[in-house]
């Protein structure tokens, strides 16, 4: 509750902007990435003989642990298994394994500053859990969570340069003779699983960007296996050739990296938020869902030169001046837009990027020109639909472009409560020269006198370009009005998601050209998007002139 008087309305600005500025404030967000790699260092030495040898039906073997077709160190000898020693065969071996790094898991999280963050990798395993009562017993099965675990809490301090991190990392997982017998159960799990954890605590300061390390959680396993065959093996000396030794020395090592990145306020152009170019994030020709899109880095222009300019942060500068003795400036145009970083005239840019993304998806050739109309006003003033194929095969034949004129002011006339979107329909002759054709357009869409509002929006039909143009101005239009997206360049950055109509949609959809395809089709054309943009831009500065007085902008 406020209570204020209306006399002065200035301490109610004032206290407005200390609430919005310094107590009602967005949380601080942070993106943590984890890298937890598992350096194994793996000595295996198994050493022994391999007899074998096959001889119609008659055989001879002695393999090692796990051969196939006899247990392990076992013997078999048929009376004919050595009376042909050209299918007799004996090997020695002495193989050797060493270890290597693997990347087990490379997480990462979104957090707001002091909130918790967990990140959990890994697999529940089937416990078996008995309770007991004085009436009943009751079985039941629990599941239990291994592999890896971290808890984190950051905290961001006051000159955004460090993370104070509060750091709970947990590897777990079961032992080699759980695993076996698990894998053997076939869904028994009436057993308990011995689980192998190693776990740390801790706390640390670590600079915005600065990878920070927790090593040290080693485990180690260690086996020995001799394997022999009974009387043969020990014979001196020749015994060794029937005996087989296997040494396994095992020793993991679980290292993991953290890595805190502080995202700044204006988050749109921050790298760990932007997911690569590639189309796996798109998602198209879906049965429940919209057709989507995630922008590219390559289709955001670079207009460095534009936010960077100098007269842009002369005039915001301005404004702020005067909005620190007059608040009420804060919430009045075009000072409310300055103000808040918009550019003027940046959605003529916005939807020119976008309409090129149109054009690089085809998707324009989904509009059927059959279904393409619009109205035209009649000598009696009445209304007629009329299809866009038939007045543009007319004017074709006729060598001439087609001209489709509205007004731009788009008000009601006198006595009239609406606009009705007909068009004044004609033909003429285009220029050849390319330059020419440049200059003939924009005549065709005037402003008024001291370049202020325009008069008219035009669309030019003079061959397949312009057509193709048309059907890319009638997907953008449709565009616009299912994504509600802010058109600011500040909003436009790579990773964002624009939802698509279906391809099937377009196709059997009617389109009505109207005003404000036409002011599309115009400001969207090449030659024409700058100079639409240059208009907004130096009118909204003039208007900031005229009210702020001497001083202006240089």
């Amino acid at each position: 509750l406020i209570v204020y008087d209306r006399d002065e309305p200035e301490a109610l600005e004032t206290l407005v902007n200390l609430l919005q500025t310094h107590i009602d404030v967005a949380a601080q967000q942070i993106v943590i990435e984890a890298l937890v790699i598992e350096v194994s260092s793996k000595n295996l030495n198994d050493l022994g003989f391999e007899w074998g040898s096959s001889n119609r039906g008659a055989s001879a073997s002695f393999e090692r642990p796990g051969g196939a077709g006899t247990r392990q160190g076992s013997f078999i000898l048929s009376p004919n298994a050595f009376t042909d020693f050209t299918a007799f065969r004996g090997a020695f071996e002495a193989p050797e394994e060493q270890g290597d790094a693997e990347v087990l898991s490379s997480p990462s999280v979104l957090v707001l500053n002091d909130r918790q963050a967990r990140i959990q990798v890994g697999r529940q395993i089937p416990v078996s859990r008995t309770t007991a009562t004085t009436s009943a017993t009751i079985k039941g099965v629990e599941y239990f969570p291994i592999g890896i675990v971290l808890n984190l809490r950051p905290r961001i301090n006051r000159e955004l340069s460090e993370v104070t991190m509060q750091i709970e990392t947990i590897i777990s997982s079961i032992s080699p003779e759980s695993a076996a017998k698990l894998e053997a159960s076939s869904g028994d799990i009436t057993f308990s699983p011995i689980v192998d954890n190693r776990q740390v605590e801790t706390y640390v300061r670590i600079a915005d960007g600065t990878p920070f390390i927790i090593g040290g959680l080693l485990s180690t396993d260690d086996q020995q296996a001799r394997i022999s065959l009974p009387l043969f093996s020990r014979i001196p000396v020749l015994g060794r050739l029937f005996t087989r030794v296997r040494v396994e020395h095992e020793r993991r090592e679980v290292i993991v990296v953290l890595t805190p990145h502080i995202v700044p306020q204006n988050p749109r152009r921050f790298s760990q938020l932007i997911p690569k170019d590639s189309d796996i994030f798109d998602r198209f020709d879906y049965t429940l869902f919209r057709n989507a899109y995630r922008v590219r880095d390559d289709e955001v222009w670079d207009l460095g030169f534009i936010q960077g300019s100098p007269v842009l942060r002369n005039v915001v500068a301005r404004i702020r001046a005067h909005a620190s003795e007059d608040v009420t400036l804060q919430r009045q145009e075009p000072f409310a837009s300055f103000l808040a970083g918009r550019i003027p005239g940046e959605d003529v840019l916005v939807r020119r990027m976008l309409k090129d993304i149109v054009e690089k998806l085809e998707y324009g050739e989904q509009v059927d020109l059959d279904k393409v109309f619009f109205f035209e006003a009649t000598d009696d003033d009445n209304l007629i639909d009329r299809e866009l194929n038939d007045a543009l095969v007319q004017a074709i034949e006729a060598g001439r472009g087609l001209v489709l004129t509205y007004d731009a002011r788009n008000g009601p006339k006198e006595g009239e409560y609406f606009t009705y979107p007909f068009a004044a329909v004609s033909d003429t002759l285009v220029p050849s020269d390319e330059r020419d054709r440049v200059f003939f357009l924009r005549g065709l869409n005037p402003v008024g006198a001291g370049a202020e509002e325009p008069l008219r929006w035009t669309i030019l039909l003079a061959d397949d370009e312009d057509v193709a143009h048309l059907r890319n101005v009638l997907i953008l239009k449709r565009l616009l009005d299912l994504n509600q997206l802010p058109q600011t360049l500040a909003a436009f950055q790579p990773g964002l998601q624009i939802l698509f109509p279906s391809r099937e949609d377009m196709a059997n959809r009617y389109h009505l050209i109207d005003s404000e395809v036409a002011q599309l089709f115009y400001e969207t054309s090449p030659s024409q998007y700058y100079p639409a943009f240059e208009r907004v831009f130096n009118q909204r500065v003039r208007e900031v002139e005229g009210f702020l007085g001497p001083g202006g902008v240089r």
